[in-house]
């Protein structure tokens, strides 16, 4: 390993050494999908240890709160997770506040692009740009992306006056 392109962390373990190696100019994406497979080891092995006195939860502290939704993005009363298009939106407008929601429910989900991409089969470059707003993502989209989450989309037409 390279220190000077990495941070190095040499934890010892009983039966010798476990290393990581972090990139030091690595993405806050990057970051995240580290800490997230660091939580998700831990969990692991708690679950396969039921014994080990381990609260992985204050280890990392609670869980950031997701971003707020654009205005646009309104979540209806009762609505666990939605966001709303008006025919007076523009296609970049509607891109826009669906890639928000999209990328907001993905963070409060505590999910990566990469494993949205592996779970739906779209690629990561298309997760990437419908999370940006560079496209409006199509019913059969929305239907892989909710199953992904084990979620339904439901389609709401609402008459304004």
């Amino acid at each position: 390993m390279d220190s000077t392109n990495t941070i190095e962390l040499k934890i010892p373990v009983h039966s010798g050494i476990a290393e990581i190696a972090i990139p030091v100019d690595a993405s806050e994406d990057e970051l995240k999908t580290i800490s997230q497979s660091i939580l998700n080891t831990l969990q692991t092995l708690k679950s396969l240890n039921p014994d080990l006195n381990l609260d992985v939860n204050s280890l990392f502290g609670p869980a950031p709160a997701p971003r707020k939704a654009a205005p646009a993005a309104a979540e209806p009363e009762g609505a666990k997770a939605s966001f709303e298009i008006s025919r007076n939106n523009s296609h970049e407008d509607a891109a826009q506040t669906a890639g928000n929601f999209l990328r907001d429910f993905r963070e409060s989900q505590n999910a990566d692009r990469k494993s949205v991409s592996e779970a739906t089969g779209i690629a990561y470059s298309s997760v990437f740009n419908l999370e940006k707003g560079k496209s409006v993502p199509s019913l059969e989209t929305l239907a892989k992306i909710a199953d992904a989450y084990q979620s339904d989309v439901k389609v709401t037409f609402v008459h304004r006056s």
